[in-house]
């Protein structure tokens, strides 16, 4: 095996509850798909199920932590966490719906400039909210929603300028995923942004990937908005409520159209019941729905894993060592059988690595994989990634794979 670079910080593995194949514990390499449970969680739950058996309605406001301000007590952790301010975001909803307000707020189209650009092969669910967007004010998505095409699948700056060349002013928003679902490449995020800004377009993205995976400075890189969800490197748990961000400039004007509900009256007017609705002056404004307080607390069992580590920085860090020697492990075993499809430029991946087998059947092979207790996932054609994350991987992890990968690879 490929030598080792000592660890940055020992790996809280006995943090999480490790999934149990065949009567032993997993080696599971699917963060990227859904994080483990730290063990934490369950005590996180267990306070709010206490405080609705002990307190119902009246937890609301009274006792430790009520629950009427838990949405805000998360903005500082969750801004630290994505480089912004924490009047710039807020934990609300799910993914795809916190998309659907961005779209509404942001996507203003004229006869002129209204069309969209969305990555070629972007997560359907992008896709559709994008379309139904398109087609609420009117316009065909056949001539109005734009795909970036990316040469061998690895998206460059200059494959943007392409599209903004050819549609000029014609464009009138942006939705790109700050980590590629299916590749696992990091975008160059922050150049993207400065020439979608430049030139008069609304700058979105989908940190679905992103966010608890690599640092990021939302903030400063001037996007206009972006959505993600915790339930993957957050830790969360399936369906966890997902996160928004709103660029202060749009976050504290008030008069900013948005799609209105009760939750995102501002707390001090909320209750007089007005007919006017008074929306906060920061990202809690665009809240529709009381707060999923079950879905919500498990992100705090993360946020103090990850502090306890020494912050993303280091999670960071350490992320890159572990793909790094994965990366070395699979061209020093695979040559002749796994391509990278990831990119090995550590600016362009993060704890995601996605592997082409040339001439095997990559879905036998997730399979037997599982069937081993090596847990990844297989995307058509002849895909499976894999994501050591820093929190519960380390180096023996990988070596398991490589040892059970081989076995595999002769088999099949």
């Amino acid at each position: 095996m490929s030598s080792r670079p000592t660890l940055v910080f020992k790996t809280p593995k006995e943090a999480f509850h490790i999934p149990q194949i065949n009567g032993k514990n997993a080696t599971y390499f699917c963060g990227h798909s859904l994080g483990l449970q730290p063990k934490r969680t369950f005590d996180v739950i267990q306070k709010e199920l206490t405080k609705w058996k002990e307190g119902a309605a009246l937890s609301y406001f009274q006792g430790e932590e009520p629950w009427v301000g838990l949405t805000e007590q998360l903005c500082a952790p969750l801004a630290a966490l994505v480089g912004a301010k924490a009047s710039e975001v807020v934990a609300m909803n799910s993914l795809t719906i916190n998309l659907h307000l961005m779209l509404a707020s942001f996507y203003k189209p004229s006869p002129h400039k209204y069309k969209i650009i969305i990555e070629e092969g972007a997560f359907p669910s992008d896709r559709y909210a994008v379309q139904s967007h398109i087609q609420w004010h009117g316009f065909d998505p056949k001539q109005s929603l734009i795909k970036v095409k990316a040469k061998n699948g690895i998206f460059k700056t200059e494959d943007l300028l392409r599209v903004l060349e050819e549609h000029g002013d014609s464009i009138m928003l942006s939705l790109l995923p700050g980590v590629q679902y299916y590749t696992g490449q990091v975008l160059p995020i922050a150049e993207m942004t400065k020439i979608l800004k430049e030139k008069e377009i609304i700058a979105g993205w989908d940190f679905a990937h992103g966010v608890g995976n690599i640092p990021m400075s939302l903030h400063d890189w001037n996007i206009d908005f972006a959505v993600w969800c915790h339930y993957k490197y957050m830790n969360s748990g399936p369906g966890a409520v997902a996160g928004c961000f709103v660029h202060e400039q749009y976050a504290t004007n008030k008069k900013n159209f948005r799609l209105q509900g009760w939750w995102g009256n501002d707390l001090s007017s909320r209750f007089l019941m007005q007919e006017a609705f008074d929306p906060y002056a920061n990202a809690m404004g665009w809240q529709v729905s009381n707060a999923a307080v079950f879905s919500l607390v498990p992100l705090k069992a993360t946020f103090e894993l990850i502090n306890q580590v020494g912050g993303l920085q280091v999670l960071r860090a350490q992320s890159i060592d572990l793909t790094t020697y994965l990366i070395q492990a699979v061209k020093e075993n695979f040559e002749n059988d796994i391509e990278l499809v990831t990119p090995e430029d550590i600016t362009q991946r993060g704890c995601q690595l996605s592997i082409a087998f040339k001439n095997k059947n990559a879905k036998d092979i997730c399979a037997f994989l599982i069937q081993q207790g090596v847990v990844v996932d297989f995307r058509n054609p002849n895909v499976i990634r894999i994501a050591p994350v820093p929190l519960y991987n380390d180096y023996d992890d990988i070596d398991h794979l490589i040892k059970i990968l081989q076995q595999a690879c002769q088999r099949f």
